[in-house]
């Protein structure tokens, strides 16, 4: 029994520590907030986040095109840099950001930091 309430007990700090990891009060106003979203497409400008990976990992738009990134994870992931942050994307929803000044933009999720990708704007 105590081994069950100890095990109960790591599982919610566990839980705690990667919600309030995934969280971030401080967005960009060209931010848009996290919807639902259809199933995987293959739009120009959309990246899947799939198998634990971003698909493609980098991707070529040009300057005022607007990128969105779908999770059809069954985990929680983040697009997260130093010019924008999705905040926690569960499966099924998207997020949204439009790219204003040319530039090379990487990105990784916070929660899962080998998931890297790369945005170049033309």
């Amino acid at each position: 029994m105590k081994r069950r309430r100890l095990l109960l007990s790591l599982g919610l700090i566990l839980l705690t520590i990667l919600i309030a990891g995934c969280s971030n009060n401080n967005q960009p106003a060209t931010n848009v907030p996290a919807t639902p979203a259809p199933a995987a497409t293959s739009t120009p400008n959309t990246v899947n986040i799939q198998s634990f990976a971003f698909s493609p990992s980098t991707l070529t738009v040009n300057k005022g095109d607007t990128v969105t990134w779908v999770n059809l994870d069954s985990a929680a992931h983040t697009v997260t840099s130093a010019s924008f942050d999705s905040g926690s994307l569960a499966k099924g929803q998207s997020y949204n950001f439009t790219f204003n000044q040319a530039g090379t933009f990487t990105y990784n999720c916070t929660v899962h930091p080998s998931m890297q990708g790369v945005v170049i704007v033309k």
